[in-house]
C-alpha cells in the first residue's frame, strides 16, 4: 500500500481474510491443547508464542510495521457467565484491526461460543480498531447472555471519525453470533480514552464528541455518554446522556429520533420534532449547502431545576467562482430543559425565548488572558 493509502486492494481484501482464517484456526488449535484449568495468562503465552506476538515495540529507527504484522493478543476470564476471552489485533495502514473469541469450558474442553470480526472493507474505516471495548451481560441461563461491543473506526487525517455498538447473542454457530442491535455514531479521537462498562443488564459507553462552540483555546469535545438497558432484544437508551445541560441538547440534536423522543416530555415531542429534523437535514448530499448550528448561552429560569439553552443555525452557500460562502441570517432556537434523576429532559423548543430564563449564562467561561512574561 501507498503511505497514508486508506484504500483497501481487491488483493489485499483476499490476504486479509485469508489471514483472519489462520489466525482463528491458530487460536481453535491452541485452545484444544489447554486444559480447562489453565490460566489466562498461560494461555495468552501459548498463543503468543505459536504467532509470534506481543513482541517489543520496534525502535524509531526501524521500519513502520506492514499490514498484517504487529499482532497483539490478550486472554482473560469473565466472571459471570465464565468465559474466556480472547482478543488478537493487528496493524493496518491507519491503526489496527480486531478480531475477538469467547469460549467456554465445557466437558474437560474449551469449546468456541462466538467470534466477532470485522467484514470485509474497501477502506482502513471498516477495520474495528482504534479502541475495541467488550462487556458481557448476564441472563437467567448460562447460554442466554449478550455481549456489547463497541469499537472505533480507524483513519489516518482526522481527528473525527466514527464508531459502532453492537449487541449480539451466541448461535449454534460461533462465527455467526446474532446482531440484536446495532448503531453507527460520531465520535472524536483525542486524548480521551473510551470506556465501557455494564452492571445487570446495563451497560454504558463514554466517549468524546464535537462541541458546537468551537474554541480551540478553551474547549471544543464534549463527553457523551450512550447508556443503555437490554431487555431480550429490545434497547432502549437511558439518562444521563451528557454531563451539562447544553451538552444534553446537542446530544437530543445529534441522536436519531426515536431517542430523542424518549427524552422529552410527552405531551411537546410532536411540537419539537420539526427542529430535530431540521438538524437531521443539516448536512445533505448537496454539498454546495449546509446549515451550521453553533451553541450559544444557558440560562437558568425562575421555576426550579429549568433551564434555557440556546443555539442558533445558519445557511452556508458556496457559491461557483466565489471564495468562502454566502451566509443567511442566523436562526435562534432556545431549549428549555427540566433537570431531572441522573439527567435531563427537553420540555419545549421554538425560536422565542422564555421570558422567565433571563439568568445569567451559566457556561460563561471568563476571558483568557496573556501570561505576564515579565
Amino acid at each position: 500500500m501507498a503511505e497514508m493509502d486508506t484504500d483497501v486492494s481487491p488483493s489485499l481484501q483476499q490476504d486479509t481474510s485469508l489471514l483472519k482464517q489462520d489466525l482463528a484456526k491458530a487460536v481453535q488449535a491452541v485452545l484444544a491443547c489447554q486444559p480447562i484449568e489453565a490460566k489466562p495468562a498461560a494461555i495468552r503465552d501459548a498463543l503468543a508464542h505459536i504467532l509470534k506476538a506481543n513482541l517489543p515495540d520496534p525502535k524509531p529507527s526501524e521500519p513502520v510495521s506492514s499490514w498484517g504484522s504487529d499482532l497483539h493478543v490478550t486472554v482473560d476470564q469473565t466472571s459471570s457467565p465464565q468465559l474466556l476471552r480472547v482478543q488478537l489485533s493487528y496493524s493496518i495502514e491507519c491503526g489496527v484491526d480486531t478480531m475477538l473469541f469467547l469460549f467456554a469450558p465445557e466437558q474437560a474442553h474449551w469449546s468456541e461460543k462466538l467470534l466477532w470480526q470485522s467484514p470485509p472493507y474497501k477502506d482502513d474505516s471498516g477495520a474495528f480498531g482504534d479502541f475495541f471495548l467488550t462487556a458481557i451481560l448476564p441472563a437467567k441461563s448460562p447460554d442466554d447472555w449478550r455481549l456489547v461491543v463497541a469499537h472505533g473506526k480507524p483513519w489516518c487525517t482526522s481527528r473525527f471519525s466514527g464508531f459502532g455498538i453492537d449487541v449480539l447473542s451466541p448461535t449454534s454457530d460461533p462465527v455467526h453470533p446474532q446482531v440484536l442491535w446495532h448503531t453507527e455514531r460520531g465520535y472524536s479521537r483525542s486524548d480521551f480514552t473510551p470506556t465501557l462498562k455494564s452492571s445487570a443488564d446495563t451497560f454504558e459507553l463514554r466517549v468524546h464528541a464535537d462541541e458546537m462552540s468551537f474554541d480551540i483555546e478553551r474547549a471544543f469535545e464534549r463527553t457523551v455518554i450512550y447508556r443503555y438497558r437490554v431487555s431480550g432484544s429490545n434497547v432502549t437508551r437511558l439518562q444521563p446522556i451528557a454531563t451539562s445541560g447544553r451538552g444534553f441538547v446537542e446530544e437530543w440534536l445529534s441522536m436519531p429520533w426515536p431517542e430523542a423522543k424518549d427524552q422529552t416530555l410527552p405531551t411537546n415531542a410532536e411540537k419539537v420534532k420539526p427542529i430535530h429534523q431540521l438538524y437531521e437535514s443539516s448536512y445533505t448530499k448537496n454539498t454546495d449547502s449546509y446549515i451550521a448550528w453553533t451553541s450559544g448561552p444557558v440560562q437558568s429560569c425562575s421555576a426550579p431545576c429549568r433551564f434555557q439553552v440556546t443555539f442558533t443555525a445558519q445557511l452556508n452557500k458556496s457559491v461557483p467562482g466565489q471564495p468562502g460562502v454566502e451566509k443567511d441570517e442566523q436562526v435562534s432556537y432556545y431549549f428549555q430543559i427540566k433537570q431531572i434523576t441522573n439527567g435531563y429532559e427537553l420540555e419545549s423548543a421554538s425560536e422565542t425565548p422564555d421570558p422567565v430564563c433571563t439568568g445569567p449564562d451559566l457556561m460563561a467561561k471568563p476571558d483568557i488572558k496573556p501570561a505576564n512574561t515579565h
